[in-house]
């Protein structure tokens, strides 16, 4: 943060640099949209990605650009001051870049580049943000300078040319020649600044498409593949329908950089639901229409300040002006320079925004979840600096020209003094509100995320209807030994899954000649249903309904032994199978023998007998003698067994039951024999 705001600050006292490099730092530091992406194991792709995406950033900012404007107040201009008179601010060129350092400073963000890269995809873009960066602040071009060093022009007029005639008879002969020489000497600095800009915008666009192409070679054919609940605009046929909906979701995740006050680790599903053929009358029409009228007018900016010559008025007067008097004409073109260099700013930090959530934006490629606090870990950067800058400069706009904030304090005439010091009060009080609250929100955060029950209720009551929080919230519960809300919890997400046709198509239909057929998707859906009623009759018969989890149980092996006659091979004679659907559909049978390995301990759990329950193991061990969590139970079956054996009981009379424990929540598996 201190060199972003030292390189578009650096004409300023060092106090607005540290200030702003102070706020921006606490503010990204504050952040809870940063605790999913800390906290979760899953997380540390997007620390490392942007870890490298910084450090790409510095190397290029430090070693790779030349710096475009240097501030400097001789010491005629503080003698001035101190005598009551004060001088426009002086702007100098200054170059500390080569061809050696820019292709050095370039090289290392690149390798950053692909390092970040390896981590997520959103690093990719570090050598875009990096020339957005160089040309709207590092070097601070247009395309009307560049267009004039390609055409041999003058990029800016001498700088004598616009001192007024009757000033120049006052000067002598060896004064007027030697700012000729200085005009010379910063046409020549300022044309190798974009020269060699020139230079590291051409490797970089190059090398980004070149990593770009290398990336996209080790998908190889195959395209990323998901259930349409994953991400269900990205299944919805109708455009407008999708353009509406990922829109809203834009305006979606700024929301909660704004206010990171529903932040769950799982959005899928009807968590947030599409628009539909009435559009017109839903509410959310109104934030996409605010979105795309921002949008156009942050197009508009850009293009302006893209063409506009910042250096077309960079060489000021050197003339003494009464503090009291109004500004020459060269102070007013001061005063734009400073407004153009804070738009470029404003800019960068919408860029910074922008650019690394491409890649989670569904435009470029579908991604397969709707909402995720992670994908805004680098995002969060540039809101920060926006926010930094919006809380310095707001106060001036309900006040005084905002412009004045940006020149040296010494500028300010002494009547503002007292607005100046409202305007400080006013940015400090809000910052220190805001930190506080994001600190308090993070730590909230943080302590869920502590504990996978907290995290998962707190999800659960933000988000129902997604098809994750659910069942997630009531594994949750089974490991934390709470048995019975989990079977509630359970229960009720089970029974909006039956009723709906989830699981039924992905994103891409990569096996097309057979997700098409209706009996494939039926076999689909019924497998996704079996994992959530296996953890359902999980937790019932650990909470000892085991009455009500048999017919559950039985229904379910029903359901695996209907896929496995689908699945037969006799029913795939007549089919032309490509390779991917062979493996596909052996994928399938082993899936379902799973299932079946896992209702078949079930079954034996809530068993009547203990005989009964050694032969559903032993089933159960046939399908899959080689899954821990069928020889678990095989071996405390066999235990029971053998101690009955011994003791001259007969497992046929030995029948079992199950007593709850004194909160409810938990059973315990005992035994009596038939003449008790």
């Amino acid at each position: 943060t201190f060199t972003f705001h030292h390189d578009v600050y650096r004409h300023q006292q060092w106090i607005w640099v540290w200030g702003r490099s102070l706020i921006t730092s606490l503010l990204f530091a504050a952040h809870p949209i940063h605790v999913e992406s800390v906290a979760n194991t899953t997380g540390r792709a997007e620390v490392l990605c942007a870890l490298f995406y910084f450090l790409g950033f510095l190397v290029y900012a430090k070693v790779g650009s030349g710096l475009s404007l240097h501030f400097s107040s001789s010491s005629n201009d503080q003698n001035n001051n101190s005598t009551g008179t004060s001088k426009p601010q002086q702007y100098q060129l200054n170059c500390q870049s080569s061809i050696l350092r820019s292709l050095i400073g370039v090289s290392f963000m690149l390798g950053f580049s692909c390092l970040s890269m390896l981590c997520k995809e959103h690093g990719i873009t570090l050598p875009l943000m990096v020339i957005i960066w160089d040309a709207y602040i590092g070097t601070n071009t247009s395309v009307q300078e560049i267009l004039n060093l390609c055409l041999c022009r003058h990029s800016w007029s001498n700088g004598n040319t616009s001192i007024a005639t009757s000033d120049k008879k006052k000067k002598d002969e060896a004064e007027i020649n030697h700012e000729k020489l200085d005009s010379g000497s910063r046409q020549s600095t300022r044309k190798m600044q974009c020269k060699l800009f020139l230079l590291r915008v051409t490797i970089c666009i190059v090398a980004c498409l070149c990593i770009s192409f290398w990336r996209l070679s080790k998908n190889g054919t195959s395209k990323p593949d998901f259930v349409c609940e994953q991400n269900p605009a990205a299944c919805e046929s109708r455009r407008y329908i999708r353009f509406f909906h990922y829109s809203y979701l834009w305006c979606f995740n700024f929301w909660l950089l704004c206010f990171p006050s529903w932040l769950c680790p799982d959005w899928s599903g009807d968590s947030i639901p599409l628009f539909n053929e009435y559009w017109a009358t839903d509410k959310r029409f109104g934030v996409v229409i605010i979105f795309w009228i921002f949008l156009m007018g942050f197009v508009l900016h850009t293009s302006f300040a893209t063409c506009t010559n910042v250096y077309k008025n960079v060489v000021l007067l050197r003339e003494e002006v009464d503090s009291t008097s109004k500004p020459t004409q060269r102070q007013e073109e001061s005063e734009d320079i400073e407004y153009q260099l804070w738009r470029r700013t404003i800019i960068t930090c919408i860029f910074w925004m922008i650019l690394p959530f491409l890649m989670s934006s569904n435009l470029l490629i579908y991604v397969g979840f709707v909402v995720a606090d992670r994908t805004l870990y680098l995002p969060s950067f540039g809101f920060c600096l926006l926010l930094t800058e919006i809380l310095i400069l707001f106060p001036s706009y309900i006040s005084i020209n905002p412009l004045l904030t940006l020149h040296n304090v010494s500028t300010h005439s002494k009547k503002n003094k007292s607005t100046r010091t409202h305007q400080k009060f006013v940015t400090t009080f809000v910052t220190i509100i805001i930190i506080s609250l994001y600190i308090w929100k993070q730590q909230r955060q943080t302590r869920l995320w502590s504990h996978p029950v907290l995290i998962w209720e707190e999800a659960y009551k933000i988000n129902p209807k997604s098809i994750l929080t659910g069942t997630e919230y009531g594994m949750a519960l089974v490991n934390a030994s709470r048995n019975k809300d989990a079977a509630n919890v359970l229960h009720k997400c089970h029974k909006r899954e039956v009723a709906t046709n989830h699981f039924t198509r992905t994103i891409h239909n990569n096996d097309e000649d057979i997700m098409h057929r209706k009996d494939f998707a039926e076999i689909i859906r019924k497998q996704n249903l079996l994992r959530t009623r296996f953890k359902l009759v999980t937790a019932m018969g650990n909470s000892g309904s085991c009455e009500e989890a048999i017919p559950l149980i039985l229904e379910g092996l029903q359901w695996i032994d209907d896929i496995s006659r689908k699945l037969d091979p006799s029913n795939f004679i007549h089919d032309a199978l490509s390779s991917s659907s062979s493996s596909y559909i052996a994928s399938l049978k082993e899936g379902n023998l799973d299932n079946k390995a896992y209702f078949l301990v079930s079954k034996s759990r809530c068993s009547k007998t203990v005989a009964a329950m050694a032969g559903s193991v032993y089933d159960a061990f046939v399908i899959r003698p080689e899954m821990n969590y069928v020889i678990q139970h095989a071996e405390s079956v066999s235990d029971i067994v053998k101690k009955l054996q011994s003791s001259g009981l007969d497992p046929n009379k030995v029948y079992t039951y199950w007593e709850l424990n004194d909160n409810n929540q938990i059973a315990q598996l005992s035994f009596r024999h038939e003449s008790d």
